[in-house]
């Protein structure tokens, strides 16, 4: 009997050592304005490394720009809240620059070494049956893609790699919170709900999400609220006796700005956020964070950044902001002539109203039920909706952040039955003449 018992202990003993958590902490923009995204992963990186998750159970992908940029004001010091510590300092740098790409990002997710042999420090979640997996994603998105420095990762794709991996046995479970404008739209009618995996949002499928805590010395926005919010949530609370459902109630609460919500298999949100992030007996900061929020969409980060720059700068510094601003918003001008002509010419003068546009109401940010599924958000027609970008951005350049808000409308008109040489030939028309 004693052997027996020492058998099953062993066995037991065995399973805990085999069992293991993973992380994949992504970035997706570069740029200084951009400053926030690459702080916001920083930041998770020091609050998995503190409660405890070894470094080579945890892969970062940032371009890697921010800390010792010229505009920086303290070379090699990135901050995420006002005030608050230096998160760059140790911390992991597993693919930068170029790296940063979303095939990359599905092969490490999916653990494919050998696509990622030779490119950056070559890891790659090398999950289990028996395993857990936290993604954390932070950048620009829009409807149905999240985006990286020079391309897009579609809904589609993601999705495609998370069911192959479901399939495969390749995790037990598995966590991913997406901070990015119409990030509810990469869940929303597309995963299934069977796959052991539960998503949270930091927008529904139709709204922006908001940067957050802009700091007049380093003249950036440091964070992005959903992301400071699950994150000070995090480091101060109890990992091992807060849940899923427990921080998704606080985050929503907290992020007063966008409609963050939740997808996938949603009991997974009774766990304890110590089974993904590691069991720690401490809680992590006892600080609470000040500061004016002073919230902004994403969009808009760039040109509140000039407006900011403006009330200090002196007067020749001033012509220049000017002539910036004034760019940006004739550039702006001519993206909105440019969807008009394509509802227009294809559709119709009502063709906001055809295509649902004015139905897809981010609702009232005070309801109980903000607008998190919709059948008519989920694009049809990836085929259409990918030729589509790819070809107006070849004839008219790539979408900035601005004209990612389109993108809504390009994937309504394929599901509405317009062809992706029509919309790009009225594009390649309008883009030659302006």
């Amino acid at each position: 009997m004693k052997i027996y018992v020492i058998c099953f202990a062993i066995l037991i003993s065995l399973y805990q050592v085999s069992a293991a958590n993973w992380a994949l902490l992504v970035a997706g923009s570069n740029g200084y304005w951009n400053y926030r995204h690459q702080s916001d992963v920083c930041h998770a990186y020091q609050i998995l490394h503190k409660l405890g998750m070894p470094d080579d159970h945890i892969v970062t992908m940032m371009f890697d720009d921010i800390a010792n940029n010229s505009a920086n004001p303290i070379p090699g010091n990135i901050i995420n809240v006002p005030n608050g510590p230096n998160v760059y300092e140790g911390v992991l740098k597993d693919y930068t620059g170029e790296d940063v790409q979303p095939q990359y990002f599905l092969n490490i997710l999916s653990g494919n070494a050998t696509g990622m042999h030779g490119i950056g420090s070559g890891k790659v979640i090398a999950s289990t049956s028996e395993d857990r997996i936290f993604v954390f994603f932070s950048d620009h998105g829009a409807t149905d893609l999240i985006a990286f420095p020079e391309s897009y990762l579609y809904a589609d794709d993601f999705i495609a790699t998370l069911q192959s991996m479901a399939h495969n046995n390749q995790y037990k479970e598995m966590v991913i919170y997406i901070e990015a404008c119409e990030s509810g739209s990469m869940f929303n009618g597309l995963l299934p709900n069977n796959t052991h995996i539960y998503a949270t949002s930091a927008a529904n499928p139709f709204e922006s999400s908001y940067a957050c805590y802009y700091d007049n010395y380093r003249q950036a926005y440091l964070g992005d609220c959903y992301s400071v919010n699950w994150m000070v949530n995090t480091e101060t609370s109890n990992v091992n006796t807060e849940t899923f459902e427990t921080q998704y109630n606080i985050i929503q609460q907290d992020t007063n700005t966008s409609h963050v919500c939740q997808y996938g298999q949603l009991p997974i949100d009774s766990e304890f956020l110590s089974a993904f992030f590691n069991e720690h007996n401490e809680v992590l900061s006892t600080e609470t964070v000040t500061g004016d929020r002073d919230p902004v969409d994403q969009r808009d980060v760039e040109i509140h950044l000039l407006y900011k720059k403006m009330k200090v700068a002196s007067r020749s510094e001033r012509r220049v902001l000017k002539a910036q601003i004034r760019q940006i918003l004739d550039k702006r001008f001519r993206t909105d002539r440019l969807f008009e002509a394509i509802g227009t010419q294809l559709i119709g003068q009502n063709y906001h109203a055809a295509l649902g546009i004015d139905t897809a109401q981010n609702g009232d940010l005070d309801s109980d039920s903000p607008s998190c599924y919709s059948e008519s958000a989920v694009t049809k027609d990836f085929g259409c909706y990918k030729s589509v970008i790819a070809g107006i951005e070849g004839a008219c350049g790539r979408f900035d952040h601005y004209g990612l808000y389109y993108t809504m409308q390009l994937s309504r008109m394929c599901n509405y039955g317009v062809t992706a040489d029509s919309m790009i030939a009225v594009a390649s028309t309008f883009c030659a003449t302006h």
